[in-house]
C-alpha cells in the first residue's frame, strides 16, 4: 500500500522538488501551481527584488504550501512509524519534504532583515534554533528500522539550510530591478553557488565547489564586485554542532583585490607572498591572498580586472588553478591554495587572447563558471520603471537613518533625470554612473554628464517599425508590442494605461506576459 494517495502524492512531489528548484528560474512557479492548484495565488513571472518589497509580495504562497507539506509529512511519518512498506522514491520524496518544512520553520526569515542595517546576514537567531531543529531532525528523519536515500547529516542539512538563506539574502540585496536581465543574473548567481542540480549539490559537491572558479564578464560599473561577494557570502560553512557554531563566520571570507590599482611589481607579493629577502623592501616573511592562513577552504578571492594581468602572472595563477599549488616570491616550498577564485574583468578576452595579452589555457580554465552583468541601459529598456527602483536604493544607502529624505532625495533625482536627461539616456558608466549621479544632485542639484552621448534607436524599434511597415504582426503581437513601447516610454504601468486609455493591471498583465515568455525561453536555451 502506498504511504499516499494517488492526488497527495502529485502534490507531495511537487513541493519536495520545490525545494530543490532554482528559486529565480520558472520552474518554480509552475511546481508551486502544481503543488496547489486553485488555491495557487499568482504573481509576476520570476522573482523581483524593490527596496520596498515584502515577503508577501514575493512569496504569496509559501504559508499554503508550507501547511499542505506539513500534513502530508504527518501522514507519511505516522506510516513509515507504523512499519508501512515504502519505496525508494517514497522515502526519497519523505526526505525532501522534510528539508523543505525545516527550511520554513527555521530559516525562511530572509526579507524580514532591513537592507539598511545589514550588510550581511546574521547568524546569532539560527544558532539560536538548533536545538528546535535537531529535535525536529530527530523526529521526522532518525525512524527505527528506517533509512532514507540521501542519508543526510543532522549538521549537514543544517549547514546546508543556512547556506540557502543567505544566498537568498545576498543575492536580492545585490541583484535589484524588475528586468529581465537582472532576473537571469540572479538565477546565473544562484548556479554558480549550487549548480544547476541542487540536490546533487547538497549530497556530494557542497564540499568541493570551491575548486571551480568563476569568471565575471560585463561592462565596466555593473556592479561585479557585488556579484562576487554574493557568491563569497552565499558558500558553504560547516556547522560544529559540539561547539554550538559555525566554524569561520562567513563574512569574513571575502577579499577582493583590483589587479591595476596595484603596481605590477607587487601583484606576484599581494599574490603569492614572499620569503624575508626575498627582494631589497622584503624586511620580514608576508603572506599572500592565496595562503591558507588567510583564505580557508570556505574563503573567496576575489581579482577584479583580471584581462589586464601580466602574462607571466597569468603562468602562476594557472598553476593554482590547475594543481591548487603556488610558491612564495623568494621560497621553493610548495603551498596549497584551498579556498575559490573569483575573476572578473570588463574586456573582451576573445580579443585579447587573439591579440596575445591573455594566455588561452589560463582562459579555459577560468571560463566554467562564467556569469555576464548587464548594462544599466539594457535593463532599463526591458523595465523603464528600474531607474526609480535604483535610485531608491541608492539614497537609501546614503541616508540610511533618514527614510523620509532618502525617499525625498529619489523623488528629486528621478524628476531632474527625465527632465534634463530624458528615458533614452545610455547611462555609459552604468550603475556607478548613477551612483554619482545621485550624490551629485543631493549635493549640487545638478549632475553634469561627461562626454554625453546622443541617445540612439533601439534594434528593437526598428525591427518592430519595419514589421509594421510590412505587415508582418499578428493583431495580439501588435497589441503587446505597442504597450510595451508605451509602457518603456512612460516609465510606469499607471501613466502608460492613461496614455492608452485602459486600467493600469491591462498594461501589466499585458507587458508581464511578454516578459514572462521571454524569460522561459531564455531558461530553457
Amino acid at each position: 500500500m502506498a504511504l499516499l494517495a494517488s492526488r497527495d502524492w502529485r502534490v507531495a512531489e511537487a513541493i519536495a522538488e520545490i525545494g530543490y528548484a532554482n528559486p529565480f528560474l520558472p520552474e518554480r512557479i509552475a511546481l508551486e501551481k502544481k503543488a496547489l492548484g486553485k488555491a495557487f495565488t499568482n504573481f509576476q513571472p520570476f522573482l523581483q527584488y524593490r527596496p520596498d518589497c515584502s515577503v508577501n509580495d514575493m512569496f504569496p504562497n509559501a504559508t499554503a504550501l508550507r501547511h499542505r507539506s506539513e500534513l502530508l509529512l504527518e501522514k507519511m511519518r505516522g506510516k513509515l512509524i507504523a512499519h508501512e512498506p515504502a519505496t525508494e522514491r517514497e522515502l526519497e520524496v519523505y526526505e525532501n519534504l522534510v528539508i523543505y518544512q525545516l527550511y520554513g520553520r527555521y530559516m525562511s526569515t530572509i526579507l524580514d532583515l532591513p537592507a539598511v542595517r545589514f550588510r550581511t546576514r546574521p547568524e546569532d537567531d539560527i544558532l539560536d534554533c538548533y536545538d528546535a531543529f535537531a529535535a525536529d531532525y530527530q523526529r521526522f528523519l532518525e525512524l527505527p528500522e528506517r533509512k532514507f536515500p540521501s542519508n543526510l547529516d543532522r549538521d549537514v542539512i543544517f549547514a546546508g539550510l543556512f547556506q540557502v538563506e543567505r544566498a537568498f539574502f545576498h543575492i536580492f540585496r545585490h541583484v535589484i530591478g524588475a528586468s529581465l536581465s537582472a532576473a537571469r543574473l540572479r538565477a546565473a548567481i544562484w548556479q554558480s553557488v549550487f549548480t544547476h542540480d541542487m540536490r546533487r549539490y547538497l549530497t556530494a559537491l557542497h564540499r568541493f565547489m570551491g575548486d571551480i572558479p568563476t569568471l565575471i564578464t560585463g561592462p565596466s560599473g555593473t556592479g561585479k564586485e557585488l556579484v562576487a561577494q554574493s557568491i563569497a557570502y552565499s558558500r558553504f560553512v560547516e556547522f560544529d554542532s559540539t561547539k554550538r557554531r559555525f566554524v569561520t563566520n562567513y563574512t569574513d571570507c571575502f577579499m577582493g583585490l583590483n589587479l591595476t590599482a596595484i603596481a605590477p611589481t607587487l601583484i606576484e607579493s599581494e599574490l603569492f607572498g614572499h620569503a624575508k629577502g626575498a627582494f631589497t623592501d622584503a624586511k620580514m616573511e608576508r603572506q599572500g591572498y592565496l595562503d591558507e592562513s588567510k583564505c580557508s577552504r570556505w574563503g573567496t578571492v576575489f581579482l577584479d580586472e583580471i584581462g589586464d594581468l601580466d602574462a607571466q602572472i597569468q603562468v602562476k595563477l594557472l598553476r593554482v588553478l590547475q594543481n591548487r599549488e603556488f610558491q612564495r616570491v623568494g621560497d621553493s616550498t610548495t603551498r596549497r591554495f584551498v579556498g575559490k577564485i573569483v575573476a572578473a574583468t570588463n574586456r573582451e578576452l576573445a580579443a585579447e587572447m587573439e591579440a596575445g595579452r591573455f594566455r588561452e589555457d589560463f582562459y579555459y580554465r577560468l571560463c566554467a563558471d562564467r556569469i555576464e552583468t548587464p548594462s544599466l541601459r539594457v535593463q532599463l529598456q526591458e523595465s523603464a520603471e528600474d531607474i526609480e527602483n535604483f535610485v531608491r536604493f541608492i539614497a537609501t544607502r546614503l541616508l540610511p537613518e533618514l527614510p523620509e529624505e532618502a525617499n525625498r532625495l529619489t523623488d528629486e533625482v528621478i524628476s531632474w533625470v527625465r527632465k534634463h536627461l530624458g528615458d533614452d539616456y545610455p547611462w555609459p558608466g552604468n550603475i556607478r554612473e548613477l551612483e554619482q549621479c545621485v550624490r551629485s544632485i543631493l549635493i549640487r542639484g545638478v549632475y553634469v554628464p561627461t562626454g554625453r552621448q546622443s541617445p540612439t534607436k533601439p534594434a528593437p524599434m526598428a525591427k518592430f517599425l519595419k514589421n509594421v511597415e510590412e505587415g508582418d504582426l499578428s493583431r495580439e503581437e501588435l497589441l503587446t508590442a505597442y504597450f510595451s513601447l508605451v509602457y518603456s516610454k512612460s516609465g510606469s504601468y499607471r501613466a502608460a494605461g492613461r496614455q492608452l486609455g485602459v486600467d493600469w493591471r491591462t498594461v501589466k498583465e499585458i507587458v508581464d506576459a511578454k516578459v514572462a515568455r521571454r524569460f522561459v525561453d531564455s531558461s530553457t536555451d
